[in-house]
């Protein structure tokens, strides 16, 4: 599991299971479908900072939507004071641990009590204009550098349209060409039929690119073949204004323990 940083859903794990949550509760999912959603993701909780995470992230959607977390917050209390999970955030220094404790301690203060107007199913239409589409290979210059990335895919559930973004290693051109001789920060994943690439991405969501003037500029365009890679770890949902230093603790590799992978195992061949 990749961890980005010490919020509730800035681990794989976590983000997927809020949002798996999420969007069935708005299918119209009832609550023995949601915790049935639940079980595929606890194989992946082996470790127990894998499991606090996943539980913290259930105590938070669940509790949006009105449903009964007791347990699950005397569980979460429970590793807590036994102190394993907070060693493992205390490997990456004392200071994330501290804030990793902030965290969980205001989501437990938090849902002690029921949730006073819980979370109404949804409807939601989707994005008609789209800012960017896979494959289009973006710009950011700023006041220190340039920093380039890629658009490995285009989400769209709930309302709210993201933008998955790759940040791009040895790019030196603003050119299809310099892109594809690049490198995406990944690691290889094992499947049935063969590995594939497991990019990380930054999420970046719709509105607040165009809330807050978007930074990026399409330079190029790739052919992207979507079996040969998959979204193997996701950075924090970004603001506008953290976005460099976002692609600085990327390209830092603190977390994330990944290797630059040649994008040519992403591009669809003969493109």
């Amino acid at each position: 599991m990749s961890i980005d940083g010490p919020g509730l859903l800035e681990s794989d794990l976590a983000h997927d299971a809020y949002t798996q949550i999420i969007d069935a509760y708005d299918a119209g999912a009832t609550t023995d479908v949601l915790r049935e959603r639940l079980r595929p993701l606890e194989e992946f909780a082996e470790e127990p900072i894998d499991e606090e995470c996943l539980l913290a992230a259930c105590i938070k959607a669940f509790w949006e939507i009105g449903e009964n977390v007791q347990a699950w917050r005397t569980r979460l209390r429970a590793m807590m004071a036994e102190g394993t999970s907070l060693a493992a955030w205390a490997q990456s220094g004392s200071a994330l641990a501290r804030r990793r404790t902030t965290v969980l301690e205001r989501l437990l203060e938090q849902t002690a009590t029921p949730k006073a107007r819980p979370r109404p199913r949804r409807t939601h239409a989707p994005v008609r204009d789209k800012i960017f589409a896979v494959g289009d290979c973006l710009e950011l210059v700023t006041a220190s550098r340039t920093w380039r990335a890629l658009v490995c895919k285009v989400g769209d559930k709930r309302g709210r349209c993201e933008y998955m973004i790759a940040p791009m290693r040895s790019v030196r051109r603003a050119t299809r060409r310099a892109f594809e001789d690049g490198k995406v920060f990944a690691h290889w994943i094992g499947t049935p039929g063969e590995d594939v690439v497991g990019v990380h991405v930054i999420r970046l969501e719709h509105r607040a690119l165009l809330r807050e003037g978007n930074p990026f500029t399409v330079v190029a365009q790739v052919e992207l073949d979507p079996t040969l890679y998959m979204l193997g770890s996701f950075g924090a949902r970004t603001d506008i204004d953290a976005i460099e230093a976002h692609f600085e603790r990327i390209e830092q590799n603190t977390f994330l323990q990944r290797t630059p992978i040649p994008l040519v195992h992403m591009l669809r061949q003969g493109a």
